[in-house]
């Protein structure tokens, strides 16, 4: 049995420290057959504070055990992670926050830029082809300073395209477009650029991304790994095309160099100053399309998911030539309505925009809309194809037109295509 001096600290083989109750480890070391390893002893959230009794040791294989895997517990206990660990995985140094000095700056930001509200893998990462239009933001008060930025009256949303004024509209490069109005104070809407083929093109469509990590470069740059499909490639053409960028996502990240800021430190403080990351946003895109309708003949505004209900919300106001709403509007969210702080959260919304002004709005505008819903999707969207919720609620509307399709959380493209090419030979 392998025994520890408590006074030499001189021990051999595997060592357990067992006075004082405290069951730590102090050390270990290789074994003939393997070596040991600190491993979660049960579920370990992120940011959770390690203690002796969430980690234990065991053997491991030598090819078993993954690079940067601790061997001590003393170096694990009263470490905070930053990544959640299962039960019975490798405590790794990478999965801790390093040990540093107290900095004031550091102790705050060091989670700052973390993803915690909607973990999707790399969801903290900075795109590099477009570089990023903001510094990086390095102490509290310098991302106080751009989060504030983004805070704006969440009243104004209900009318907000009327109120707003375009005030200078230009092009930071060929391909990145940034458009400044005012709605009570300045901001600063962006998209990506991709014109049309068809020179002097007399229409121009708006594409508003999901929930999605840099959803917006990857549907410009045509990324097979995003949902959105060829969705630009269907626009491009007939219409100059707007692939609109959403605050603190691409190149308008705010950033610390590195990483972007999490949405958890974002959500909370536009919500308490009265705002909303979503009203922000969707206003953004009503500035887009009031530019664009004083410089296009035709507009359409298209989305999905998440971007399905902004480009809705857009088109209650803006009055499109089309509007194309795929698994983004459900009648049955005002019973139950799942989605993620990081979604569409506006104070007021569904006061202001109830069913009924819904389609009364809809009934009276010039606006033609297509939505669409697929019955391989799940939840909300999956009962809106079977059931048909929000089909049946526009069914009286000359101007909506309904599609259930076969597949998934899609833009159904052949449908899409067809749809805007109809409307363009109404309108011309």
């Amino acid at each position: 049995m392998v025994q520890f001096n408590w006074r030499t600290g001189i021990a051999t083989g595997l060592v357990f420290l067992s006075g004082l109750g405290t069951g730590l480890l102090i050390s270990s070391s290789r074994t003939v057959n393997g070596k040991n390893i600190v491993v979660a002893a049960s579920w370990l959230p992120d940011f959770a504070t390690i203690t002796a009794d969430d980690i234990k040791v065991v053997e491991r294989a030598l090819d078993q055990v993954p690079e940067g895997a601790m061997t001590d517990q003393t170096k694990v206990v009263g470490r905070n992670l930053i990544l959640p660990i299962e039960a019975g995985e490798p405590i790794r140094e990478d999965d801790l926050f390093p040990l540093t000095e107290y900095d004031k700056d550091l102790e705050l930001l060091r989670f700052a830029f973390l993803p915690r509200l909607w973990s999707a893998p790399g969801m903290n990462e900075l795109i590099m082809e477009d570089g990023q239009i903001y510094p990086s933001s390095n102490s509290i008060d310098e991302v106080e300073q751009r989060i504030r930025e983004y805070v704006i009256d969440a009243s104004l949303f209900k009318d907000a395209y009327e109120k707003l004024k375009i005030l200078k509209d230009s092009f930071l490069e060929e391909h990145v477009f940034e458009l400044e109005y005012r709605l009570g104070k300045i901001y600063k809407a962006h998209a990506y650029f991709s014109p049309s083929p068809n020179t002097g093109s007399p229409c121009a469509a708006l594409i508003i991304p999901g929930t999605g990590h840099n959803a917006s470069s990857g549907i410009f740059r045509r990324d097979s790994n995003t949902y959105y499909g060829n969705i630009l490639e269907i626009t491009k053409p007939s219409c100059d095309s707007f692939v609109f960028v959403k605050p603190n996502e691409d190149f308008l990240a705010i950033h610390n160099g590195e990483k972007k800021l999490s949405y958890d430190f974002l959500v909370p403080y536009l919500i308490n100053h009265g705002g909303s990351y979503a009203a922000h946003y969707v206003i953004n895109t009503l500035a887009i399309s009031k530019y664009l309708k004083k410089e296009y003949d035709q507009v359409f505004v298209l989305g999905l998911s998440q971007g399905g209900q902004a480009a809705f919300l857009n088109a209650l106001q803006s009055e499109p030539t089309a509007a194309v709403v795929s698994s983004g509007f459900s009648v049955l969210r005002r019973k139950l309505n799942w989605g993620t702080l990081v979604g569409i959260i506006i104070p007021g919304l569904y006061k202001d925009f109830s069913l009924e002004k819904i389609f009364s709005i809809v009934e009276k505008s010039p606006t033609h809309f297509l939505f669409t819903y697929g019955r391989n999707e799940f939840g909300t969207n999956k009962i809106e194809a079977e059931e048909e919720c929000s089909c049946d609620f526009f069914e009286p509307l000359s101007n909506v037109t309904c599609l259930i399709h076969d597949r998934g959380h899609i833009f159904p493209e052949t449908a899409v295509r067809d749809f805007i090419v109809s409307q363009l030979a109404v309108t011309r």
